[in-house]
C-alpha cells in the first residue's frame, strides 16, 4: 500500500528544500562595507601623519609637502635638494623617532618623490 498523495508531496517537496541550491547573493554591500573600513583606516592613519607633521620644524615643513604614506613609507616632496638635505639630516638626528612617537600610523621611512 503506497501513502497518501499528500504524503508524497510533502516528501518530494522536503526533497526539493534538500537538493536545491540557495541562490547566489549578488549583493555589493560586503564589498563596499571592506571598502569603507579601508578608506576610514587610511583617513585614520593620514591624520595621525598630518597631526604629527606640526612636530617638523617650520622651515623644514614650508619647504617640505608629505604626499601620501604607502606600508610604513611616507613619501614627501621637497621643494629643492637642499631642503631634502636639510629635511633628511633633522629625521636621522631623531625627527623619525619623533614623528613616529606622534603617528599612530606605521611609520617606517620617509623618502622623497622622485
Amino acid at each position: 500500500m503506497s501513502p497518501p498523495p499528500n504524503q508524497n508531496a510533502l516528501h518530494i517537496e522536503r526533497l526539493r528544500k534538500l537538493r536545491t541550491r540557495p541562490a547566489p547573493n549578488l549583493s555589493i554591500a560586503t564589498d563596499l562595507a571592506a571598502i569603507l573600513g579601508q578608506a576610514q583606516n587610511r583617513r585614520k592613519a593620514l591624520q595621525s601623519i598630518d597631526d604629527a607633521w606640526q612636530l617638523v620644524p617650520p622651515n623644514l615643513r614650508s619647504s617640505i609637502t608629505p604626499l601620501s604614506l604607502s606600508r610604513g613609507t611616507l613619501t614627501v616632496r621637497p621643494q629643492h635638494a637642499a631642503a631634502w638635505s636639510q629635511f633628511n639630516l633633522w629625521l636621522r638626528s631623531g625627527g623619525l623617532r619623533t614623528l613616529q612617537s606622534k603617528a599612530q600610523a606605521t611609520l617606517n621611512h620617509v623618502k622623497p618623490a622622485p
